[in-house]
């Protein structure tokens, strides 16, 4: 009787277990039936076929339908996309050797739809058995995004076309293999004429129209194989391969600069013409890239100091093109400037405005070139004592108190006596010391008055306050240059010298004119 309760109680224990592994079976199969993943369980044959043990529902999606003659494996290989096939045998070859693989391709399903791929299996040994269990999944989104990201990380977001990153690779590789092949291809630097007098006149959305429309004329202008990227600011630079010769180089840049001069370019009721520099060069190349985008620079300004829009080759400078480049001390200027500028908060393009403005109105003026280049140095530098100043005073966004004031003022000295040290830039001293006097005498840090202020100081005191009024800044809103002049004109006899005030007004109406004019 013992013998048949416990029989009996057996019996029970079995079907409760046979119940648990059924229902744990069904509610596997259920998890496998609702996701689009392909699981399968595998058996390695002896001579390297497989066997299939288990194949959940999933690989008819990723298929893209059932095979005819059922046979999934010959239909899953032939889907695998041709440029794809080597890397999936690898990837086969290492399982079947018993390895753990992943692979990520594409199949050309059933239903002619193209998908991405990605899975591995993982083998185990079950006595002489090779098993495989893995798992496939459809990454056809996840290569996409990856893909868009890649995009967006090559190129511009204002105006879609490639970004210097991205060109750089480009240009690498084009002279890897014009070193292979023996093509010779052409670089070509554009720079917008005049272009921050149309972000000054109608503002940076109207700027940034601009720049987008040229983007697309250059972009239609060019050959399919070019590449067009945005260079920074408003430079645009293009890479032509394969050119016979500089005649087709010309040929290309006056097109590229023809596109963008030919027609105005609309920006609501405006009609803006606008006009393009450009610098080309034949490249070759067993020169860095480096060297070739200098070339190809140095052809940019020569077209701009000849009256922009136009087009200069490389080739064509003369002895009085490379001897009218920027002096050594301008670009040494460049540079110490910058790390005032960044502690400040204030963009490089403040310093370069006031050098640009100074060196025009000392010209305007017609003052000697060595009087105009202190004054262009001198507006680079201006506030590079500014180094010296506690951060806590000279990022402070509300107004200064007396003490910091006092501590604010002597970055005019310190400017003076960094400038005074360094042998390339020394002559720009007094214009960095002097350019916050005022003319009647209530500036610093000696409280000069009227031609006792060395002219230089005179000039950057001009050029320094026209930009200032002009740009954006965290306590006020940008004027425009009308404005700024009506101020200074205002105050000129007593602030500011009267004849560079007179001489500023001369430099902004000749660069205003182009854009003033398409209005």
């Amino acid at each position: 009787m013992d013998d048949l309760e416990a029989c009996h109680r057996r019996i029970e224990e079995l079907e409760r277990e046979l119940n648990e592994t059924r229902e744990r079976s069904d509610a596997f199969t259920r998890i496998v039936e609702s996701i689009d993943h392909h699981v399968y369980i595998n058996e390695v044959l002896p001579g390297g076929g497989r066997k299939t043990l288990f194949a959940g529902p999933g690989r008819d999606r990723l298929l893209g339908g059932v095979p005819e003659d059922g046979d999934w494996g010959r239909a899953w290989i032939e889907a695998v996309h041709p440029d794809d096939r080597a890397r999936y045998a690898e990837h086969t070859a290492r399982y079947l050797r018993g390895e753990m693989s992943e692979v990520r391709c594409r199949l050309i399903g059933l239903d002619g739809i193209t998908r991405w791929i990605v899975g591995g299996g993982m083998p185990r040994r079950i006595g002489d058995r090779l098993i495989v269990e893995g798992i496939v999944r459809e990454a056809t989104d996840e290569v996409a995004a990856e893909d868009r990201l890649r995009q967006a990380a090559r190129t511009d977001a204002l105006t879609g076309l490639f970004n210097r990153r991205h060109f750089s690779e480009v240009l690498e590789a084009e002279l890897e293999r014009s070193r292979r092949d023996g093509h010779t291809p052409g670089l070509l630097l554009l720079d917008v004429d005049h272009f921050k007098v149309v972000n000054d006149t109608y503002g940076h959305q109207v700027g940034d129209v601009v720049l987008s429309e040229i983007a697309a004329r250059l972009r239609g202008a060019v050959r399919t194989y070019d590449t067009v990227a945005r260079w920074g600011g408003e430079e645009f630079i293009v890479l032509a391969p394969s050119l016979e010769h500089e005649r087709s180089l010309w040929r290309i840049c006056q097109a590229l600069r023809e596109s963008v001069s030919q027609m105005p370019i609309a920006v609501g009721q405006r009609r803006l013409d606008v006009t393009l520099s450009v610098g080309g060069v034949l490249v070759d190349p067993s020169g860095s890239h480096e060297l070739i985008i200098d070339q190809a620079d140095r052809a940019l300004y020569a077209a701009k100091r000849q009256g922009r829009d136009r087009t200069r080759l490389f080739s064509e400078l003369t002895a009085n093109d490379l001897a009218a480049e920027e002096p050594e001390a301008i670009r040494l200027a460049q540079a110490l400037s910058l790390s005032a500028g960044v502690r400040e908060g204030v963009p490089e393009e403040h310093a370069e405005e006031v050098a640009e403005l100074a060196g025009g109105i000392a010209s305007g003026l017609g003052l000697p070139e060595d009087i105009v280049l202190r004054c262009r140095l001198g507006g680079w530098l201006h506030d590079i004592g500014k180094v010296a100043i506690p951060d806590r005073i000279l990022t402070k966004p509300g107004e200064l108190d007396e003490h910091e004031w006092r501590i604010m003022k002597t970055h005019a000295e310190i400017g003076e006596q960094l400038v005074r040290r360094i042998d390339a830039v020394s002559v720009a001293a007094l214009a960095v010391r002097h350019h916050h006097e005022r003319i009647d005498g209530s500036g610093y840090p000696d409280g000069l008055a009227g031609d006792a202020i060395p002219v230089e100081g005179r000039i950057v005191a001009v050029a320094d306050a026209f930009s200032a009024i002009t740009a954006d800044r965290p306590y006020r809103r940008a004027r425009t240059a009308l404005e700024a002049l009506t101020e200074l004109h205002a105050g000129a006899g007593r602030d500011h010298d009267q004849r560079a005030v007179e001489a500023l007004a001369r430099v902004v109406a000749a660069r205003s004119a182009p854009a003033l004019a398409a209005a």
